[in-house]
């Protein structure tokens, strides 16, 4: 089975030290990966990352990379890369590393 060739590839550091990196084209054939169950996982949502600097980094975001403040959990502001949804969520911290990853799944009353 052949894996389809990716497309484009952007890496980078951001300013709390955070390494990011993001790709388009798919690397991995959906045939090729095995589930053990199906978790009813219907889309990504967004990634919250942990930043030491919260104005800081979310000047870095949203001038360098066009990101869009969409709204705010406590001290953490929500980030938005595309029209219609948070892309980010940026939650203090003395260290870098991801905070969390979310996903969307099925509605659990179908």
């Amino acid at each position: 089975m052949r894996a389809a060739p990716l497309q484009q590839f952007l890496a980078f550091r951001g300013p709390t030290g955070n390494k990011i990196g993001s790709w388009c084209g798919r690397s991995t054939p959906a045939s090729a990966i095995f589930r053990s169950r199906d978790a009813g996982i219907t889309h990504f949502s967004h990634n919250g990352l942990r930043t030491s600097n919260a104005p800081r980094d979310e000047q870095f975001w949203t001038k360098l990379l066009n990101a869009r403040v969409s709204d705010w959990i406590g001290d953490a502001p929500l980030l938005r890369v595309t029209p219609s949804t948070n892309t980010l969520a940026l939650f203090p911290s003395p260290h870098p590393g991801v905070q969390h990853i979310n996903h969307q799944v099925e509605d659990l009353t179908t």
